[in-house]
């Protein structure tokens, strides 16, 4: 598996604690009021829709994410949503197992 530089501490170190735990079930708090029970089920390439070869090609590593239980979501963000996808672009602020251990935590 190929991880960029920029995804080193973000999707890189995901996919390493995924193995590690041997789970895919995890708590994101993207914000105090956005706090998600998520699955994570596919990882895939993926890029951002230019062209390749232009200087604003952008192409990465991507999670499908199944949304389990909404913990908190006060300004209804997910609001009828059942999945998401998750890139080093959209990283919570904070990843924790189900248990409450803190896996990652945004610098």
């Amino acid at each position: 598996m190929y991880f960029s530089e920029k995804e080193k501490y973000t999707s890189e170190l995901l996919f390493t604690k995924i193995k590690e735990l041997k789970t895919s079930s995890f708590v994101f708090s993207y914000t105090e009021d956005l706090i998600l029970s998520v699955v994570l089920e596919d990882f895939y390439d993926s890029d951002n829709g230019e062209e390749c070869g232009s200087k604003d090609f952008d192409e990465y590593n991507e999670w499908s994410v199944h949304i389990i239980r909404v913990i908190k979501d006060k300004k209804e963000i997910v609001s009828g949503k059942k999945f998401l996808e998750l890139n080093y672009k959209n990283f919570p602020q904070q990843i924790s197992t189900l248990n409450g251990e803190i896996i990652y935590k945004r610098r």
